[in-house]
This record gives C-alpha cells, sequence and structure tokens, in this order.
C-alpha cells in the first residue's frame, strides 16, 4: 500500500465495493448486466485513486483534452491513434466516461455532453472489437448503454453532492 493510500485508510478492495454501492443507490440503466457495473465502478474506483499528474498513467482532465489526445492529435499521426489499439481506445472510452459522467454539470458549461456522450460511445464498441472473450461482451454493453452510464454516474455524484455529510464504514 502506498503511504497516500495509509494516509487516507483506503484500499482498493474498499475503494471499488464503495463504487459499486454508490451506483447501486441510483437508478441503472436499464437491462445493465452486473459485469458492466462492476466495470463502471473500476473505473470510477481507478480514477479516484490514481492521481492525475501519476506519470505511469494517461490522464485527461477535461473533455478537450479528450478531443486534442484521440481525435485530432490522431489525424496529426501516420497511424492514426484511435483505430491502432484496443487498450488505448478503452482508456479514452473511460476516461470520457468519467467527464461525462461524473463530471457531466461541469463538462456542459464548456462541451455539448451529449456529442461526447457518442464519442465515449464509439470508444468501446472499437475497443470491444479489438478483445475478446468475456472483456469483448463487456465492453460491448457499456458501449451499447453508455449514455445511460454516464447519467448514472452523475446521478450518483449529485446524490454525494446532496449527502457529504453522510459517512459510512466500509471496513471490512
Amino acid at each position: 500500500m502506498s503511504d497516500f493510500a495509509e494516509l487516507l485508510g483506503v484500499n482498493t478492495e474498499q475503494n471499488l465495493r464503495f463504487f459499486i454501492e454508490s451506483l447501486q443507490e441510483v437508478p441503472l440503466p436499464n437491462g445493465a448486466s452486473d459485469d458492466e457495473l462492476f466495470y463502471v465502478a473500476s473505473v470510477l474506483a481507478h480514477y479516484a485513486i490514481v492521481s492525475r499528474f501519476d506519470p505511469a498513467y494517461l490522464s485527461m482532465g477535461s473533455l478537450s483534452e479528450i478531443l486534442d489526445t484521440f481525435i485530432l492529435g490522431g489525424l496529426l499521426r501516420p497511424e492514426p491513434l484511435i483505430t491502432s489499439d484496443s487498450e488505448i481506445l478503452e482508456i479514452a472510452g473511460s476516461h470520457t466516461l468519467l467527464l461525462v459522467g461524473f463530471f457531466r454539470d461541469q463538462m456542459r458549461r464548456r462541451h455539448n455532453v451529449g456529442w461526447f456522450d457518442e464519442l465515449g460511445q464509439s470508444f468501446y464498441d472499437k475497443a470491444s472489437d479489438g478483445s475478446s472473450g468475456k472483456k469483448r461482451a463487456v465492453l460491448q454493453r457499456v458501449a451499447g448503454h453508455f449514455p445511460s452510464w454516464a447519467l448514472t454516474c452523475n446521478a450518483m455524484r449529485r446524490r454525494f453532492r446532496d449527502n457529504y455529510y453522510v459517512l459510512r464504514n466500509n471496513e471490512g
């Protein structure tokens, strides 16, 4: 466990459980599977414990950065980034989900979040093409429900905002 995690008193398992339980407290997308729920919770849990400035991770702080990195930046490369690597596409989709979901209210002030919902959906759809087995199926379902998952993440964040004095004991 890192020094920072020790100070927080939170480990990755507790963090993941927190997001699973929190997502279950808001309406989930119609037809969403448990695998999707766990996947979306893992995306949120990952970004909750990874520093935006950690050089080991590709990290985006705004939808403009996603556009610049994965769409416009790809146009300037000999081989576009957007079509070349399913892992990169999944990262693009997860960043988009975080920003148009959890930070939707802030992002809509500067961006057409509906367009980015479609972009995130496309990232996950293309990422599923390069995956196989269970991961492929989960990525396809997340792509199919992407706009609904973004709204679910936003509803969860609003619930956090409205209930910020409510503390839960997630030890276990």
